[in-house]
């Protein structure tokens, strides 16, 4: 098939995939360059709906690092390897478990959530850590020659937002390769559906646009569902999806092939 580099505006390439599907003829002419940066713009929308507007409503939701450090936590200490906290911190920040109690002794690996994906436990004289790669015991004798206490949190107040600059940023990319990478994936089976058809005029890059077009509903109520903290269980939504953009990726070919007859 020729690239007419067809122009369609980025909303009106969302109405169509979604729900102009007679119009994927006119998507799969427009320029691959004008297709990528559609999914990337894509990419942005979805990272923002899973993970910046969750984010930012989270932090307003204790007032700002400043308000939270100062006083939605107990005063706590760190000083000469070991910790002293008025009271009991237990809560959970985005997926992550952060528990602080310096009346117990030591955390162990016995002691951390087997359901919990993310995971901080603190103790008079260790700290816990646990993602879903390992679990790493830092005892705090190690950091006897610095002092930590709420002030010194709210000094990192900076960097701390350095650093989610930079998880989105990285998020983002993810999200960009996942979605490009699902988009091939969908290529590939639709070149399959197409090898049996001789009859469409439809190349690898052509499958590859419609595989890009076709991801866009489930990914856009995944990324909501997931922005909601799975109201539909991750494993049920990603097979709901994955049917969702099958059918949109058979019926764009056969339209396609409508077309050309």
């Amino acid at each position: 098939m020729n690239e007419y580099n067809t122009k369609i505006g980025i909303i009106d390439q969302f109405i169509y995939a979604v729900s102009k599907m007679k119009e994927y003829p006119s998507l799969i002419k427009q320029g691959t360059g004008r297709v990528l940066s559609f999914a990337f713009l894509m990419t942005m929308l979805l990272t923002s709906i899973n993970f910046v507007i969750p984010l930012l409503g989270y932090q307003l939701s204790f007032g700002g690092f400043e308000n939270f450090f100062l006083h939605k936590i107990p005063e706590f200490t760190i000083k000469n390897g070991q910790m002293e906290m008025d009271g009991k911190l237990d809560m959970n920040l985005l997926g992550l478990s952060v528990v602080a109690d310096s009346e117990q002794e030591q955390y162990t690996e016995q002691d951390l959530d087997e359901n919990a994906l993310a995971q901080v436990m603190i103790s008079k004289n260790n700290i816990m850590i646990k993602n879903i790669f390992q679990v790493v015991d830092i005892p705090l004798k190690y950091m006897s020659h610095i002092t930590i206490n709420n002030q010194s949190l709210v000094k990192l107040i900076p960097y701390i937002y350095v650093m989610e600059l930079i998880t989105i940023g990285m998020m983002l990319a993810m999200e960009f390769f996942n979605y490009l990478v699902g988009a091939i994936g969908y290529a590939c089976v639709g070149l399959s559906f197409v090898s049996l058809r001789p009859s469409l005029a439809l190349n690898f890059k052509d499958l590859i646009k419609i595989g890009i077009y076709c991801k866009v509903l489930s990914a856009f109520i995944g990324a909501i569902n997931e922005g909601f903290g799975f109201v539909i269980e991750l494993g049920y939504w990603h097979t709901i999806g994955m049917f969702i953009s099958f059918a949109y990726l058979i019926r764009a070919i056969t339209l396609y092939e409508t077309k050309k007859d």
